[in-house]
């Protein structure tokens, strides 16, 4: 086990042989609701320690600056470590990827008997491990985690996504790769080459899976669940993880899992009052000048969304005009472009980041301390995901969101708010109920918004099949039983009732 001092301070961020906590604050998560549902749940864990991992794994999450679990990865690691599928909803910035990544790993290097195909082409990879995020950024940002947790394991972590040339990622599978992290798109394009296999896959992943299971994505997901080699269902351990779980995206994961376990951690839905949300009256050729006000007191990292990759270009101009270092990001930028602004962001170099929705899901960007909504998106989740990027890991962060009377979330925004316990200005109240969201101009009369059924914040096995047993706790969490195994009630949606179109039908759309 020996060890590379400089490769560990490049994995783990350690200057000077020093050990440097991850800086996770987690005593921040000592009051967070935990519900859990399903058939024989294993208990949750409390310290790492305390888990037995493979002693390689359990030196690199010491590494990483981890001694106490989240919520989330309390719960999950145990579920996914004992062979159970899992369907885990979790406020953003709450530690999902280790909590994934690490049973994965345990599992890999602790069992034995995995099938291994006979007469293997020597240019085609057998991965056990298969890890699916709907963007280039968020594959890289999981492949960056996996090589911290197999460092010295003798495990091998291969990212593979559109943007970069096929050859490249062709050599590097060549290496080996016990575990892929892949766009779909990629991944379908290199078995279609005859590259990947998937006969192998003992543990398969799904993060943001809300998004993945959505209308612009399901049919690659069947594609390669369905019409390649994929291990069977019920012969592999599936986990699905996401911020947001809509009670039809529930409906239609489980053709893809056996005898779940479901696990809500916090408001799912909501946002962590952690995040301090704000709003500003701005109408449309005023955002500029409510910009200019903001931007001079920021302190750390500043994001600023817009709705469409045109404005992104064009607010990034502006603001390098008026002596800001900003760059932008969006789907229509090379991936060399889109790497180099995350990565000139991160260092400080360009403190201002301006992004559609392609960095509003998943990505953990340290020192984010302002998230802007220029534009307010049109759909709720795609707001909490947003402000989600700040406020992670138990910090804090702010987040700023201009309205006026054309915005279609007002309301939505407004019960956030008070569901995070936030202040809201009266002028805000009065506006969100003259608005069409409340029934005014354009709605319905004394019509309020049920955002309930849309976040899935609860098992809808729950609902469907009366669910009594079902129950709620906090802190530690009080689980229940009840649901039993797979398929329960509501039969899903074929993968052919879908087509192209990307993200709730938006302009964004990534392999």
């Amino acid at each position: 086990m020996e060890r590379d001092e400089r490769l560990e301070a490049i994995l783990f961020g350690r200057k000077n042989g020093e050990e440097q906590s991850k800086g996770i604050d987690f005593d921040r998560y000592n009051d967070i609701p935990v519900d859990v549902s399903g058939e024989n749940i294993p208990a949750p864990i409390t310290r790492f320690s305390d888990h037995k991992f493979h002693e390689v794994l359990q030196s690199n999450i010491g590494l990483a600056g981890y001694d106490t679990p989240t919520p989330v990865q309390k719960y999950a690691v145990p579920i996914s470590t004992e062979g159970r599928d899992l369907m885990g909803c979790a406020q953003t910035g709450s530690g999902k990827t280790a909590a994934f990544l690490l049973p994965m790993l345990q599992m890999l290097l602790t069992k034995s008997g995995f099938p291994v195909p006979e007469n293997r082409g020597s240019r085609k990879v057998y991965p056990a491990g298969l890890i699916l995020a709907p963007t280039r950024e968020l594959a890289t940002q999981i492949y960056t985690e996996a090589c911290k947790f197999t460092y010295r394991t003798g495990l091998r972590a291969v990212v593979v996504y559109g943007g970069q040339q096929m050859g490249v990622q062709f050599r590097e599978l060549e290496k080996g790769a016990d575990v892929i992290v892949a766009t779909p798109g990629r991944l379908v394009h290199m078995m279609e080459a005859d590259r990947v296999s998937l006969c192998c896959i003992q543990f398969l992943v799904f993060d943001e899976a809300d998004r993945m299971l959505d209308m612009g994505f399901e049919p690659q997901i069947r594609q390669i669940l369905e019409d390649f080699d994929m291990t069977p269902n019920g012969d592999r351990q599936t986990s699905m993880f996401s911020a947001t779980f809509p009670k039809e995206i529930q409906r239609l994961a489980q053709d893809f899992l056996t005898d779940y376990i479901f696990l809500a951690v916090g408001r799912v839905g909501s946002a962590t009052e952690n995040i301090t949300q704000k709003v500003v009256y701005a109408p449309e050729s005023e955002k500029n000048d409510k910009l200019m006000k903001i931007l001079p007191d920021c302190i750390g990292l500043t994001l600023i969304f817009v709705e469409t990759k045109r404005s992104a270009d064009q607010l990034e101009y502006w603001l390098s005009n008026k002596g800001i270092n900003a760059t932008s990001i969006h789907s229509n930028r090379s991936q060399d472009e889109r790497e180099d602004a995350l990565y000139r962001f991160r260092k400080g170099q360009c403190p201002v980041l301006v992004a559609t929705n392609v960095a509003a899901r998943g990505l953990d960007i340290p020192n984010v301390l302002m998230v802007i909504n220029y534009d307010l998106p049109a759909h709720i989740d795609d707001y909490v995901h947003r402000i989600g990027r700040t406020g992670r890991a138990g910090h804090r962060g702010t987040a700023i969101a201009f309205v006026n009377e054309d915005c279609k979330i007002l309301s939505d925004v407004y019960e956030l708010m008070k569901e995070s316990k936030q202040e809201i200005e009266p002028w805000f109240q009065k506006m969100v109920s003259a608005s069409h969201s409340w029934g005014g101009r354009h709605g319905r009369a004394g019509h309020k918004p049920s955002r309930g059924g849309r976040y899935g914040g609860r098992d809808f096995r729950r609902d469907e099949e009366g669910g009594s047993r079902y129950s709620s706790g906090r802190g530690g969490g009080r689980v229940s039983g009840g649901y039993g195994g797979g398929r329960s009630g509501g039969g899903s949606r074929g993968g052919d009732n879908y087509s192209g179109g990307g993200y709730h039908g938006g302009s964004e759309h990534w392999d």
